[in-house]
């Protein structure tokens, strides 16, 4: 077992056979976190994304975004707004896996790589839709 505060990885490096990885603190940096098999988050620790909010348009008068490409809130904007466009801030590879959570109901979502778009037949002004998207192989 390696107990230390640091561990030095080069760019192009990678470290195999460790079946244990324990963080106290954050993890910053690293641009891909790799499980073969089933990764496991135990203990208090919350998964968080932080980085460049995403845009939002056509979204009604003054439409609000919160988070970030993996995880946010939109507050649809005024004016009988029936869909609404989140560009996200960097495109996926492939088009997302999004769930949505809505204080309206039958609100659709579609993806592509760069693009969430959010509908609804009728007027979903001032609505809050939350959402998660995951990028699959």
């Amino acid at each position: 077992f390696l107990e230390t505060d640091t561990i030095d990885i080069l760019a192009t490096g990678a470290v195999s056979g460790i079946t244990t990885l324990a963080i106290g603190g954050a993890l910053s940096g690293v641009t891909t976190l790799a499980a073969s098999g089933n990764a496991t988050w135990s203990g208090t620790a919350h998964l968080a994304h932080t980085g460049t909010a995403p845009g939002v348009s056509a979204c009604g008068t003054t439409p609000t975004i919160t988070g970030a490409d993996l995880a946010g809130k939109v507050t649809i904007g005024t004016g009988g707004v029936t869909s609404c466009t989140v560009t996200f801030a960097a495109a996926y590879s492939a088009a997302p896996a999004c769930a949505i959570s809505a204080s309206a109901t039958l609100i659709t979502a579609t993806t592509t790589a760069s693009v969430l778009t959010l509908a609804h037949a009728v007027d979903m002004s001032s609505a809050v839709i939350s959402y998660v998207c995951v990028e699959g192989s």
